[in-house]
């Protein structure tokens, strides 16, 4: 019985934080596409080894994230995407806004990043998804004064805020959903229960 709710409490401590993937690794999922953007674009680009979205942005320009359905958002907090640009002195500049009400305010991305490397950021939406049902449109600008070419991957809507951070191309980040502890506390769980 003691084992049986040991393994419970760890399925559902793996399963907690909720997300939904807009894009990652060379794949667009849950019916995003990306579409109707000011920049030039490539959903398939290779960079350091992994597949990518690169898009050329100038001030003000945007990358659109459409879905055809209209989807609950309000169990979601934050906007997390990592990115990367490689044009030194560049200070990037970026800003997200949710939904296709063009009165609503792009909120800046704060998370300190830096050039020619991995910056994992996670935006808190929470102002734009409570209590509510939102349009499929995710914006992602740009807001600095230079054009550049920049590299996005793993873009999803999370419940919980993972790891921020600035990582080097060799450095594997940290696994922000905790899927792979997860198993591997379970396997263990499992292991222990049989002997």
């Amino acid at each position: 019985m003691i084992s049986e709710t040991i393994i419970a409490l760890i399925i559902i401590g793996c399963t907690a934080n909720k997300e939904r993937i807009i894009y990652k690794d060379g794949v667009f999922s849950n019916g995003y596409q990306a579409k109707e953007s000011t920049g030039y674009i490539s959903t398939t680009a290779e960079y350091h080894d992994q597949i990518v979205i690169s898009i050329i942005l100038s001030k003000n320009n945007y990358i659109n994230f459409k879905t055809n359905s209209v989807t609950d958002l309000s169990p979601y907090k934050y906007l997390s995407f990592v990115v990367s640009w490689e044009q030194e002195g560049v200070n990037l500049g970026l800003a997200v806004s949710i939904g296709n009400d063009d009165s609503m305010k792009p909120i800046q991305v704060t998370s300190g990043m830096a050039v020619n490397r991995l910056n994992r950021v996670y935006v808190d939406i929470s102002s734009l998804t409570a209590n509510s049902t939102k349009d499929s449109l995710v914006r992602i600008f740009k807001t600095d004064k230079t054009d550049s070419t920049i590299y996005f991957n793993d873009i999803k809507f999370t419940e919980e805020k993972g790891t921020e951070g600035i990582y080097s191309f060799s450095t594997d980040m940290d696994e922000t959903d905790g899927t792979k502890t997860c198993f591997i506390v379970l396997f263990i769980a499992l292991l222990f229960m049989a002997l």
